[in-house]
């Protein structure tokens, strides 16, 4: 069949064959037999060829190049060219096609050159036809998904190589010999070559620190031998004799089956190394990284039986090994029933969606805590096989979140507090205006003076009183009787006796217990008017102790309770300067609590002697 023939041929299969079907270009110059081998080929393969066929083996030249063809399968013996000098000049061209020589007249010469040459198979046409064709169509299909498969790897090598440039980590290829065969641009770049080096020749103990060479070597030859080995931490070298904490992870190369060389990515770790105070084995790295996150983790399978737990889970529960935690069904263990932790559970597993929430949960042995916790299923091929669960104690935020709740409403009670009080001075003062407008009196100026001293000292209350932090941090030595001399100073008047003892020093706030001083002095002036004000130390049940006493008008026992509450005054006062005092004293880490005798009331504050 001439070319004209050929295209006919194509013309009647328009339609494009997908990619199980064998394209198959037949040259003879036998046309009946290449009528016989069609017909033969189709009925065993049941219409899974595409045959086409050539009388003139010096047209298959041309036909190669325009037609997608898997196999050529050849005569030998044509006129004006025969099958091995087609096969040569195919071969001269690059053609990558298989070669299949089919022939009757064939010698041992012949068929030793065409292998040469580069045909895959040698066959003679002799047998029974249809025995002969079913060997011939069972080569065809050997030989074209050989092919097929060669042309998926080298696909596959592609893209690994351009997905290699993306990586901004080091990717390399290396051979049996340990010598370097591929390396990404990232590489040349981390340890300082040029390609033209690599080309020529490095091996893989060059990129290594001395003193790691014997485990790289140990690694490599597990690896070759298709044993396992785990990611392997080393010190790598580069050129210029720097070095840097890098993480290999490493797999081996099959070509047929049979190890080639290795191929791998090397990670440097050197922040992950200014953090770390001491190294594990390479072999347990991720071991290592499961067992000290700082979270607590365990996996799962389907039917709610952990599969692995860290310590900080462990530790988290109260639980004392892991063998005794694996023991619990995280789907019917009644306590994470109760908690909706196994119905949380059971919808990940069944919804295949993530799951989280918070729940206050008891362990079996007694531990307590708010958990905040995150259930993610581990899909494999569109199917669940896993569950990873995450979680962390977040009882301390909850205690933040009432403290903050609690600061809330306390802001919220003060600022109608403070509308209030500022509000009924105003209006006091709107009053006195008034009337003096109409009647002028000095006396009404003095009362009107009074009322905005009042509002001056709760103003000043108030802001203290809005400042206030809940814990002290930072603390210093003081000498308490230095303080305390400076605010009797300010605070007592001569008419009033003020004995003062020898106070020690304290590690505190000096400005906020300055304060504290300041409104319990000023306290005791203002409402119990007293002869005598006497400020002493003393230690009870191993605590330091500091009264102010004073001999003044007592406090109603009924107002023993009420004394530190916000708002609460015997007087047209603010009431929030023993707040102030106690808030202060409290957060030092102290305590502030009302004493009083028949003739006496003590403000008295009590120090750990630890703080």
């Amino acid at each position: 069949m001439d070319q004209k023939n050929l295209n006919s041929a194509k013309e009647d299969n328009n339609i494009k064959s997908p990619s199980d079907i064998l394209r198959i270009l037949h040259i003879d110059d036998d046309e009946t037999f290449l009528f016989l081998t069609k017909k033969f080929l189709e009925q065993i393969s049941e219409g899974k060829v595409e045959i086409n066929y050539l009388t003139d083996s010096e047209q298959a030249l041309d036909v190669v190049d325009a037609n997608n063809i898997d196999v050529i399968v050849c005569d030998y013996q044509m006129p004006r060219m025969d099958g091995l000098e087609l096969l040569s000049k195919l071969k001269t061209q690059k053609s990558e096609i298989p070669f299949i020589m089919f022939t009757g007249r064939g010698r041992e010469e012949v068929a030793i050159r065409a292998l040469n040459l580069g045909a895959e198979y040698y066959i003679k046409k002799e047998g029974e036809p249809e025995s002969q064709f079913r060997e011939l169509y069972h080569i065809i299909q050997k030989v074209v998904d050989h092919r097929r498969i060669e042309e998926d790897l080298i696909i596959s090598e592609r893209r690994f190589r351009e997905f290699a440039e993306l990586l901004p980590e080091t990717v390399f290829e290396l051979d049996q010999e340990m010598n370097i065969t591929f390396v990404n641009n990232y590489f040349l770049k981390e340890f300082g070559y040029e390609i033209c080096e690599i080309n020529k020749g490095v091996k893989a103990l060059q990129l290594v620190s001395p003193e790691d060479h014997d485990i790289v070597a140990r690694t490599f030859q597990k690896l070759i031998n298709e044993e396992y080995a785990p990611p392997l931490e080393i010190l790598a070298l580069r050129k210029d004799g720097s070095t840097f904490p890098s993480l290999t992870f490493s797999n081996v190369i099959l070509h047929e089956n049979q190890p080639i060389g290795l191929r791998g990515i090397m990670v440097d770790i050197s922040q992950q190394k200014q953090h770390e105070k001491e190294l594990l084995e390479s072999e347990k790295r991720f071991r290592t990284l499961f067992e000290e996150s700082p979270v607590g983790i365990l996996t799962c399978d389907l039917d709610g039986n952990i599969d692995n737990i860290n310590k900080y889970a462990l530790n988290f529960l109260g639980s004392p090994s892991k063998e005794e935690t694996k023991k619990i069904n995280l789907l019917s263990f009644p306590l994470l029933m109760k908690v909706s932790f196994s119905s949380h559970l059971k919808q990940c597993i069944t919804k295949k969606q993530e799951v989280t929430s918070e729940v206050f949960y008891t362990s079996k042995w007694g531990k307590a805590s708010y958990l905040k916790y995150r259930m993610v299923p581990f899909m494999s091929n569109g199917e669940i096989t896993q569950v990873y669960i995450t979680f962390v104690d977040v009882s301390a935020y909850k205690e933040i979140e009432k403290e903050l709740k609690n600061q809330k409403e306390e802001l919220k009670d003060f600022s109608s507090f403070l509308a209030h009080d500022i509000l009924n001075c105003l209006s006091i003062l709107e009053g006195y205006t008034n009337v003096l407008d109409k009647d002028y009196n000095k006396s009404y100026i003095k009362k009107m003076l009074s009322q905005i001293e009042f509002l001056r000292e709760f103003v000043t209350s108030s802001f203290d009183f809005i400042q206030m932090e809940h814990k002290i941090e930072k603390k210093e030595k003081t000498d308490l009787n230095e303080l305390v001399e400076k605010i009797v100073k300010l605070s007592i008047p001569d008419s009033i006796v003020c004995n003062l003892e020898k106070l020690p020093e304290v590690l505190c706030d000096p400005d906020k217990l300055s304060r504290v001083f300041k409104n319990l002095l000023d306290n005791a002036v203002i409402h119990a008017n007293p002869k005598k004000i006497e400020i002493k130390k003393r230690i009870y049940e191993e605590k330091l102790e500091i009264l102010i006493i004073n001999d003044g008008e007592m406090i109603p026992e009924k107002n023993h309770k009420r004394i530190f509450e916000r708002g609460f005054s015997t007087k047209r006062r603010s009431g929030i300067g023993l707040i102030i005092a106690k808030k202060y004293v409290e957060a030092h880490g102290w305590e502030l609590r009302l004493e009083t005798t028949e003739k006496t009331t003590s403000f008295i504050i009590s120090i750990p002697q630890n703080i």
